[in-house]
């Protein structure tokens, strides 16, 4: 071996030892850090954490539970040790325990519990990524939306597919829109897939999803249609308005009270002569929606009118 080999190994072992050093240093001084914290814990809360660490699957469901109860009276620094005890629990063998330490992650509104959340959405049981979804949506980040467009699509579990586009509805990331509008527009894919991004569009609230809406109005399945009559009215875009008022006709119950539902959620008074026409609806809750509807357009003499005769009815 020459010099130069010998002297290149000896500057590497150098590197590596003051890495070493800096490594070693770092863990000791979080570690003493984190008795300083403890000790300023209230004994509630360190009895807590203690029990998320529990051998009873029970015991650390509970601790779990109650963090979440408690989010608004802890401490800072409680919070800080509690969220990093949980995102550790979250891999937790027990699903029962993990689909609580999910939702109390969104609860406690922490930003590095979104990470391991978005790992949590391929968990095994579909009720821990259900509850990894509504965590993430309490956070509302939207580094979790490209994986949760993914979830939409691709798992098998209706409700899963539901809170997933719920997601949408708080956040609204734009970014994806293309993306739902593709699942939206896919007769290949199941009807709770397209249903569901059909309810995240109507969430997000972006009128380049006005096109494909109505395009769903005609399709075969009511709840499709239903679904899109009511995200339209959400988005309330005004050239929608004509396509919902076509399918007040519906022989659909709820595709009619969905389309009603829509059209009240806008402030056009284009919308009155068809609300007009659901005051006789044979359905009660439809002709009640519609009174709901006539009622923001309290000056409004055509929808006054209307009012008053459906109230000399009763």
């Amino acid at each position: 071996m020459n010099t130069c080999t010998i002297a290149r190994l000896f500057k590497s072992f150098a590197v590596l030892l003051v890495l070493t050093f800096v490594s070693v240093t770092v863990v000791a001084e979080n570690s003493i850090q984190y008795q300083v914290d403890q000790s300023k814990f209230d004994a509630e809360v360190k009895e807590l954490l203690v029990d998320l660490k529990h051998k009873d699957a029970a015991k650390r469901r509970n601790a779990a539970y109650a963090f979440s109860v408690k989010r608004n009276v802890l401490k800072k620094q409680e919070k800080t040790q509690a969220v990093l005890v949980l995102i550790n629990t979250l891999k937790d063998t027990d699903p029962s325990v993990r689909k609580v330490v999910a939702k109390t992650l969104g609860a406690l509104g922490r930003k590095n519990a979104v990470p391991p959340l978005i790992k949590a959405l391929q968990d095994k049981s579909w009720d821990v990524r259900r509850y990894a979804a509504m965590g993430l949506t309490s956070l509302g980040d939207t580094r979790a939306s490209k994986h949760i467009t993914k979830l939409i699509k691709n798992d098998l579990n209706s409700t899963v597919k539901w809170f997933s586009a719920i997601y949408f509805r708080n956040v609204k990331d734009k970014k994806e829109v293309p993306s739902l509008m593709a699942l939206l527009n896919n007769t290949k894919l199941s009807i709770n897939v397209r249903e569901s991004a059909a309810h995240a569009l109507g969430g997000i609230g972006d009128s380049r999803a006005t096109s494909v809406l109505i395009k769903a109005l005609k399709e075969k399945n009511h709840t499709l249609r239903a679904r899109a009559a009511i995200a339209l009215g959400e988005i309330g875009d005004g050239k929608a308005i004509p396509a919902i008022a076509s399918v007040l006709r519906d022989k659909n119950r709820e595709v009619r009270l969905f389309a009603t539902i829509g059209l009240t959620e806008y402030k056009n008074p284009k919308v009155i002569p068809h609300l007009v026409k659901m005051l006789k609806d044979k359905d009660a809750s439809i002709r009640k929606e519609a009174v709901k509807g006539l009622k923001k357009y309290p000056n409004k003499k055509v929808a006054k009118q209307a009012l008053l005769k459906s109230s000399s009815k009763k």
